[in-house]
């Protein structure tokens, strides 16, 4: 069982919609049910277990900016499964699109920072994540460690 339809959850891969569920892998039984596993995987996606993650990425956007990690997950539902997100669109977008940015569950203000010494737009996206540079992080990580990483 995995997901066709991408999700932006811990314990489902961004990349292949594979599900880390227990009943899935180690715990299978002959019987349990369609219904039981339905149930499960429904609590699952209520009860995310970042400790115990499927998308290493997903879980530490999950446990260090939740609110920035429900908007990205809002994000992805708009646009891959067509549901409606909340409120509308989320604050991130332009004209009804996210760009990578909000994608990527980081702030706008923080790429663009970094951008204007010169970096490139991508390269700067793909450190901040890398470095985890959201929510409470961003304190504790100063910018010469961000340039640091960047000039490599």
């Amino acid at each position: 069982m995995k997901f066709i339809t991408k999700v932006y959850h811990p314990n489902v891969s961004s990349a292949s919609g594979a599900i880390c569920l227990d009943i899935l892998k180690d715990a299978w039984s002959p019987v349990l049910t369609l219904k039981s596993t339905l149930i499960s995987l429904q609590s699952l996606l209520c009860s995310p277990e970042p400790n115990d993650p499927q998308d290493a990425e997903v879980a530490k956007h999950y446990m260090t900016s939740k609110s920035s990690f429900e908007e990205t997950a809002r994000y992805w539902t708009m646009i891959y499964a067509g549901g409606p997100g909340k409120g509308g669109v989320p604050k991130a977008t332009k004209g009804g699109t996210m760009d990578e940015v909000a994608m990527a569950g980081l702030e706008k203000a923080h790429v663009d920072q970094f951008e204007a010494i010169g970096f490139e737009r991508s390269k700067v996206i793909d450190v901040l994540r890398r470095l985890n540079y959201r929510g409470a992080n961003v304190a504790k990580i100063n910018d010469d460690r961000v340039v640091e990483e960047l000039l490599k």
